[in-house]
C-alpha cells in the first residue's frame, strides 16, 4: 500500500507544474517528504535500523551532525535523515554534504539538490549553518567508502 501512495504523491506532485518553490541549493521539502514512506520502509524492515540518541539532535537552529561513511552507497545518509525527520520529537531536515565530483553527473546531482544535499565546500557549508539548517558531514569523504569489512567502524584519517 506504501508504493501506491507514494506513485499518488509523485502524481500530484507532478502536477504543481512550475508552481513549487525550491531554496538556493534546489531542495525542494515537499518532493523530498513524499519519498519518506519508502526510505521508512527500508530503514524499517530492511536494514532494521535502531537509533539511539536522536532526541540530542536540536529541535531547532543550525547544527553539525559527523558520522562515519560505511559503503559505497550514500544508504546511511539517508537513513540518518530517516531517522532525525521520523524519529525526533521535531522533525526536521538533514542537508548532506556530498563530494562535487557527484554534482557533476546530470540525474544524480539534479536529485541530490532536489533532495536537500549541497556540495561539501567550506562556502556550502557555512552558508547552511548561517541559514540554521541541520547539516550532515562525513569528514572521511570519499575515503571512508572503500574500507575493508573488519574496519567498517574504524575512521580513516581525513
Amino acid at each position: 500500500m506504501e508504493v501506491v501512495q507514494f506513485l499518488y504523491q509523485q502524481r500530484e506532485l507532478a502536477r504543481r507544474g512550475a508552481n513549487y518553490a525550491v531554496d538556493d541549493f534546489g531542495f525542494d521539502p515537499q518532493w523530498t517528504e513524499s519519498f519518506i514512506g519508502a526510505f521508512k520502509a527500508l530503514y524499517r524492515d530492511y536494514w532494521r535500523v535502531e537509533t539511539t540518541g536522536v532526541e540530542h539532535v536540536p529541535a531547532s537552529g543550525r547544527a553539525l551532525l559527523v558520522a562515519n561513511h560505511a559503503g559505497v552507497l550514500p544508504w546511511d545518509g539517508t537513513m540518518i535523515k530517516t531517522a532525525v525527520f521520523s524519529e525526533h520529537p521535531h522533525p526536521r531536515h538533514v542537508r548532506a554534504l556530498v563530494a562535487s565530483q557527484f554534482m557533476g553527473m546530470p540525474v544524480m546531482s539534479w536529485f541530490l539538490r532536489r533532495t536537500g544535499q549541497a556540495v561539501g565546500h567550506p562556502d556550502d557549508t557555512r552558508r547552511l549553518l548561517e541559514r540554521d539548517e541541520l547539516v550532515l558531514v562525513f569528514p572521511e569523504g570519499t575515503r571512508g567508502t572503500g574500507k575493508s569489512f573488519k574496519d567498517r567502524y574504524r575512521l580513516r584519517r581525513f
